[in-house]
């Protein structure tokens, strides 16, 4: 089936597979289009996603002469141009807030220390426990995932969405603290070293009967003081240097950066039918002039397509016509051969024209003996068995003559007329 008929079987009877026939075509291509324009094969992956998303929406509107492939090659390079556009236009104003970032713009170190478990308090449980396991435990998104049971791209929302609840929650309290920050920082207590012995003291405390809820209590309270402490000296460490620590963190920024920008794709993914046509509003006139090049070409090579099919299909019709005429002179060939053999008149002329043809070939025979008997100065009644080869090279071509009726020659001595086989029978006589 071509692309058109897989979208109406998808429209008309809702076929998944008609669908994943289109997505299994054209993913290659989109997905190339897409890496070469955002050059991030995570953010690529959100691009094609949102172009076909975009097809399930507006794809029942396509019809010739627009391809498939053309217009899921468009609609994939002004997505993408969008999300490069979008990327862009995060990194400056990142870049002008670390500009703008100096040490007494950053939260005071008691701030940060009076105000951070009760954030994290005031966190519903889903959202506390996706920042505990997402920086606290260093799991990967996938990981955390599973934890909750959702999604990797519903963990990847999640652990967003709280990291903006806790900045709110900060801010309420007049702490201005950015998510990158948030971020880095709750990266950074990993680093924290855990008492010698620590371990072993929870892991015997928590087997100690009924005294073990107080120490596990006590373990706790220091754990959270110790926790405390860190985050203060982290975050002093950012009010020296300024933005040192951003840069130093700079990885973990960018792809809590990244995941940000597929978010954003994620929720714009509802709108994506409206996107291609903002996205042409804002092209370059060079742009348009390649899409209306590309255009001509495509019908240019539409029509070539059409004229060829058109010539190949004549040919098809001339081959079957000619096939037609073979078969019906092959018919009229055998129907005349079955007369020639049932009419008496025929059979006799037949048989008259062999017995002609036999007494030429006789006479053949005999010149040809004369002429080797001369050359040779041979006698009458020499024998000429076993010499034969020698008499046909006087032959025309030196090929000995046959008999029409199958016949055998005999040549006999020399002065002696040649006989055949069939004298007797058919009347082949010298």
């Amino acid at each position: 089936m071509d692309d058109f008929a897989l979208l109406r079987e998808f429209f008309q009877n809702r076929s998944q597979e008609a669908f994943r026939q289109l997505v299994d075509r054209h993913l290659a291509m989109v997905y190339s289009a897409a890496c070469r324009m955002v050059r991030d094969p995570h953010l690529a992956e959100e691009v094609a996603q949102t172009v076909f998303s975009t097809l399930v929406q507006k794809g029942e509107s396509l019809s010739p002469p627009q391809t498939v492939a053309g217009w899921l090659y468009n609609t994939a390079r002004h997505i993408a141009m969008h999300a490069v556009r979008t990327e862009q236009r995060r990194r400056e104003r990142e870049q002008k807030a670390l500009a703008m970032q100096s040490p007494e713009g950053e939260p005071d170190i008691s701030q940060v220390a009076e105000h951070l478990e009760t954030a994290m308090a005031q966190l519903e449980a889903n959202d506390r426990d996706a920042l505990v396991l997402r920086y606290l435990e260093n799991l990967s998104l996938r990981k955390v995932g599973e934890e909750l049971g959702i999604s990797e791209d519903a963990a990847r929302m999640r652990v967003n969405r709280a990291l903006e609840r806790l900045r709110v929650a900060f801010g309420e309290k007049g702490v201005a603290i950015s998510c990158a920050v948030l971020a880095t920082t709750l990266s950074s207590s990993l680093t924290s070293i855990v008492p010698a012995g620590l371990a072993a003291t929870i892991a015997s405390t928590a087997l100690a009967g009924s005294a073990a809820a107080t120490i596990t209590q006590g373990a706790t309270a220091t754990m959270n003081l110790f926790n405390l402490k860190t985050t203060a000296a982290i975050v002093a460490t950012a009010v020296t240097v300024g933005t040192g620590t951003y840069f130093v963190q700079e990885h973990q920024i960018e792809r809590l950066a990244a995941e940000n920008q597929r978010l954003t794709l994620r929720q714009e993914a509802s709108k994506a039918g409206q996107l291609p046509a903002a996205a042409v509003s804002r092209a370059s006139d060079d742009e348009i002039e390649s899409l209306r090049k590309e255009a001509s070409e495509v019908h240019r090579l539409r029509n070539e397509l059409t004229q060829l099919r058109r010539e190949r299909d004549e040919a098809a019709a001339r081959e079957t016509e000619n096939q037609k005429l073979i078969q019906q002179l092959a018919h009229a060939r055998d129907s005349a051969l079955a007369h020639l053999r049932t009419d008496p008149r025929m059979m006799e002329a037949g048989i008259a024209a062999q017995r002609g043809a036999c007494r030429a070939n006789l006479r053949q025979i005999e010149s040809a003996k004369e002429q080797w008997a001369l050359e040779n100065k041979k006698i009458v009644a020499t024998p000429t068995a076993g010499i034969e080869a020698e008499i046909n090279a006087y032959f025309r071509n030196s090929v000995q003559p046959v008999c029409p009726a199958n016949g055998i020659y005999t040549y006999g001595p020399i002065g002696t007329a040649p006989t055949c086989s069939l004298a007797a029978a058919a009347g082949h006589t010298f």
